[in-house]
């Protein structure tokens, strides 16, 4: 429960003051990653986390870092988007760095032809190996 709300605290403020922000589920690393682009920008950025449904032993303590999974830099034109940045993983005495790059594609924009609203998204990942996401659009206006 600790490390759910934890992840809400960090995803719903990023997400509060944007134009439109996607939420991508990530199937094969159990994440959720949050893009922010603010006013129709073409640059934003990416924070991602671990999804957990179970709690943790009460004298076993997370920090945010061993939640905490990716954080990058957005370029997108609001049909098409490429992502960079790094994969954090932590272990008990050392955290390693990895490179992260996604390709997301708006499927109803792109055959709507606009660059607002709601939509769905569609993530590949390249990181030792293809991955996928899935996720949803939501614009605040």
């Amino acid at each position: 429960m600790k490390t759910i709300t934890s992840l809400l605290f960090l995803l719903i403020p990023f997400m509060g003051f944007s134009q439109d922000a996607d939420i991508m589920y990530v199937p094969d690393q159990n994440t959720i990653v949050g893009t922010y682009n603010s006013n129709y920008s073409p640059i934003g950025y990416y924070v991602g986390g671990y999804l957990t449904t179970t709690r943790p032993q009460p004298y076993i303590y997370t920090t945010p870092l061993s939640i905490l999974n990716r954080v990058g830099i957005s370029l997108t034109n609001h049909k098409v988007s490429l992502m960079g940045g790094v994969f954090i993983e932590t272990y008990v005495d050392e955290v390693k760095f990895k490179p992260d790059v996604w390709f997301k594609v708006y499927p109803l924009r792109i055959l709507t032809k606009t660059e607002k609203g709601f939509d769905f998204t569609v993530g590949v990942n390249y990181m030792e190996g293809l991955r996928y996401g899935i996720g949803v659009v939501i614009p605040f206006r």
